[in-house]
């Protein structure tokens, strides 16, 4: 009995250790095809799925690409620049991490933030408050393109959520579909 009970447990625990290697591991970027880059901003942090429209971590290429939460576990890509355009984004003190990604593929971004909802005055204090913010989408780049990605804030009255928006910096008028994702079906 004891002997089943400890394979039980080593099984378990290898298990453990495997989804969280699929949580932990690092954003593979692609080094040949078509390509497009991407630059995305975040105090969280930020998962890449490529050729993926849903989340499934335990696919080949998926990986932390920022990460300002749990450094000790994953560099990710912080700071990593590709000499892309200027950032558009109202998102001071983040993490930036630059990356190239499959084009003409879709791509899921997981992000896992917060998000800043305002100020408010109690007793003389100036209270900041923030909304944690868990959302993913998908999108497919074009080839050659630079894209920002980061979370904000959709105020409805008193409330709001939290959306991923993404940009294309070589045309920043010209709106990027996007389309909000779930966990892939068994």
């Amino acid at each position: 009995m004891k002997k089943v009970i400890s394979a039980i447990a080593m099984m378990a625990g290898l298990s453990a250790c495997n989804t969280l290697t699929y949580q932990l591991r690092d954003y593979t970027p692609p080094k040949d095809g078509e390509l497009a880059r991407l630059r995305v901003l975040s105090t969280g942090v930020v998962r890449l799925i490529p050729e993926s429209s849903c989340i499934n971590a335990s696919l080949g290429d998926t990986g932390i690409v920022a990460n300002g939460n749990m450094t000790i576990f994953t560099k990710a890509h912080n700071g990593a620049s590709l000499g892309m355009p200027s950032s558009t984004a109202p998102k001071p003190d983040v993490v930036s991490a630059e990356v190239y990604i499959r084009a003409n593929k879709p791509l899921v971004l997981d992000f896992a933030d917060s998000v800043g909802t305002g100020f408010s005055q109690t007793g003389g204090l100036t209270l900041a408050h923030s909304l944690a913010c868990g959302t993913s989408v998908t999108f497919t780049p074009l080839p050659g393109q630079d894209y920002e990605a980061y979370t904000a804030f959709e105020s409805l009255g008193k409330s709001g959520y939290c959306v991923i928006v993404v940009k294309n910096l070589n045309n920043p008028a010209e709106s990027v579909p996007t389309q909000r994702i779930k966990s892939c079906s068994k």
